[in-house]
């Protein structure tokens, strides 16, 4: 009997995030289709997702260490801990026996592009999952990148990064969302609900944000509103607390911290915002859109890519004004809040099915 293809994917780690969503999705399709799939992760510690891996039927394994040490170093004792990691980790991947190699983010696929011939595997890939925070085109960074089969990215703004430092094809994978059974539906509540879903942190603009909601705050007459900030506490929480707390928005800002279940959230929502200086594609935006959320988002490369070109509630960017007046104009007006939400909702369905990425990878295999 012939055995199923083998598929590996390395990951930094297996908490929720949202290349790890994506590679559970990933690796749930693989299985239904009849792959062996199994899943490498950096450290010693199993993460939220793990039982949702082993759920979906995939292998788990731990390397034991942290993904860089698997870096180049300058320092003669960081040089011996470089040398003797990249084995180890060689050892580990040769071990799976491999027939493909799918790394989600910077760590993982710069690990992988540098050893991945060694390992058996005839196919790997590097999978860019943002606009290119952490690469810094360094030569050894530009020749993993040119050394594996397959260069894919998540959105156009990573694969214009990319397109500096290659001369490959780049194939163009959206993010698969899934499409919840339920939708928005008027609620006999009378608070306006509106979130942000995404982390506290330097990639995100939430003061910009802030601003609009002063402004909707201090305009606000008539309906009673909410601003929920949902994520976990990076390097801007103080920051941004800070500037709630300065301004006297604590009545109507909450910041709810990690939420494990989102869509419970978004469901009890009435708008969606999305303040960002610079994203992929990202999930904040498409989780929003997949229950039937209008959203008011920066008028960034991802965000275009999520919504459309032509979607009109896109705003420049730090301009705090016309995000407020474009908020304003959802709150005072139920009818087009359904009205975008189901064009965003039916936007999903077009361009982000899960198993259209499924099957885009799969193309890509090639074994």
């Amino acid at each position: 009997m012939k055995q199923p293809n083998r598929i590996v994917i390395v990951l930094n780690d297996t908490g929720r995030g949202g290349a790890e969503t994506q590679a559970l999705y990933l690796s749930k399709g693989l299985v239904e289709r009849g792959y062996e799939v199994h899943v490498l992760s950096f450290g010693s510690k199993k993460g939220s997702y793990w039982g949702n891996f082993e759920s979906a039927g995939v292998h788990l394994h731990l390397t034991g260490f942290n993904a860089k040490l698997l870096l180049p170093s300058n320092s003669l004792r960081s040089f011996l801990n470089y040398i003797r990691y990249n084995i180890q980790f060689i050892r580990i991947l040769r071990s799976l026996k491999p027939q493909v190699i799918v790394p989600f983010t910077y760590l993982p696929n710069v690990a992988v592009a540098r050893c991945w011939r060694l390992t058996g595997a005839k196919v790997s890939f590097w999978n860019q999952r943002d606009e290119g925070r952490m690469f810094q085109g360094t030569t050894w960074e530009v020749k993993a990148l040119n050394s594996v089969t397959e260069i894919i990215s998540n959105s156009l703004e990573g694969a214009l990064f990319l397109k500096n430092y290659t001369k490959r094809p780049i194939s163009i994978l959206h993010n698969g969302v899934v499409l919840p059974e339920f939708q928005i539906r008027p609620t006999a509540s009378s608070k306006i609900r509106v979130v942000m879903v995404a982390n506290l942190h330097g990639y995100k603009d939430h003061i910009t944000l802030l601003k609009a909601w002063k402004i909707i705050v201090e305009t606000n007459n008539t309906k009673s509103i909410e601003l929920v900030l949902a994520g976990s506490d990076g390097d801007t929480a103080s920051t941004i607390k800070q500037y709630i707390a300065d301004n006297h928005l604590e009545d109507t800002v909450n910041c709810v911290g990690m939420v494990t279940n989102v869509y419970e959230l978004l469901v009890s929502s009435d708008i969606g915002v999305f303040s960002s200086m610079k994203e992929g594609l990202p999930n904040g935006i498409l989780e929003c859109m997949a229950v039937g959320l209008p959203v008011v988002a920066t008028k960034i490369n991802g965000a275009i890519e999520a919504l459309g070109e032509d979607y009109p509630f896109l705003v420049e960017s730090y301009n705090e004004v016309s995000f407020a007046q474009m908020i304003l104009q959802l709150i005072n007006d139920s009818d087009l809040r359904s009205q975008i939400g189901l064009q965003n909702r039916n936007r999903i369905k077009e361009q982000f099915d899960i198993d259209k990425m499924v099957n885009q990878y799969q193309s890509l295999f090639k074994i």
